[in-house]
């Protein structure tokens, strides 16, 4: 079993040089007293990473041929229902996913229904010395300092909002508190504010992120929503959304950083705030 870190757009995780069919894993030892209630780990994706879930937002840090561990506890957090959760993790392409059951939180009505890779119940913490246990506590402790950190970002953004700031001053505080340039874009990427350096949106304009025009390609992949990479430097894009509207795109970059899942993750959370202006 060949490992090594990683610390990359999906933030510090213990990643899998070579996969491991989903079976193996399972037996490995990583499990305590796993049973397997939904799906077929032997026709499983075989596993590259094995990540944890301490926030029910955990969209930024998803990865295809994941084994994602979590608990009752989180998932009774679920701003949506299990179903919205298990077919966002499916369409992420993750190999499974594991819950550990809590004492005083029951497994989720449906979890086991209808999903596209295996669920697998466990009865304790997963076992810390485990090689593929490697980093875990570690991103553990990022989610959880970037729920904290997105919650000081969201009091002073909605300070703005009761102040009648508008989308300058949003976009400036997004840039100040994140350490990068922000822009605010229409739904089909037209710039209408921006807060940052220059040199920054010099080199944003030299990327696949924008076309000619300086008109974000939110109908590509290189311009649509999530965490892209672009030679050594990263851009993070959130849609501002409200009501199932879509009201546009916040946008955030700093070139000579590396902007990770926790970055992403922070925007999100500042576009809904957006979203009510």
């Amino acid at each position: 079993m060949n490992t090594s870190r990683n610390a990359d757009a999906g933030g510090t995780q213990y990643s899998l040089s070579d996969p491991i069919p989903f079976a193996d894993v399972v037996a490995s030892g990583l499990l305590v007293a796993p049973t397997v209630i939904a799906g077929d780990v032997a026709t499983a994706r075989d596993v590259h990473d094995v990540v944890v879930m301490m926030l029910p937002d955990i969209g930024p840090w998803l990865r295809p041929n994941q084994l994602l561990v979590t608990s009752t506890t989180v998932l009774r957090r679920l701003s949506g229902t299990i179903g919205d959760f298990t077919a966002r993790l499916a369409r992420h392409e993750i190999a499974g996913l594991v819950v550990r059951l809590d004492e005083d939180t029951a497994l989720p009505d449906g979890i086991a229904r209808d999903v596209a890779f295996p669920v697998v119940t466990a009865a304790g913490d997963i076992a810390a010395e485990h090689e593929l246990a490697y980093g875990l506590s570690e991103m553990a402790k990022t989610q959880v300092d970037a729920v904290l950190r997105a919650d000081h970002l969201r009091r002073g953004l909605l300070e703005i909002v009761m102040a009648g700031g508008g989308h300058k001053a949003l976009a400036d505080s997004v840039a100040r508190d994140l350490g990068g340039a922000v822009l605010i874009t229409t739904p089909d990427g037209r710039q209408t504010c921006r807060s940052g350096a220059d040199a920054d949106f010099g080199w944003l304009a030299s990327t696949a992120a924008l076309d000619a025009t300086g008109r974000v390609r939110t109908d590509s992949l290189d311009g649509g929503l999530g965490l892209h990479r672009f030679g050594d430097e990263y851009v993070a894009i959130a849609a501002i959304s409200a009501n199932g509207i879509d009201h546009g795109r916040l946008v955030l970059f700093c070139p000579g950083r590396t902007l990770a899942s926790e970055d992403l993750y922070l925007v999100e959370q500042a576009a809904t705030v957006c979203a009510w202006w």
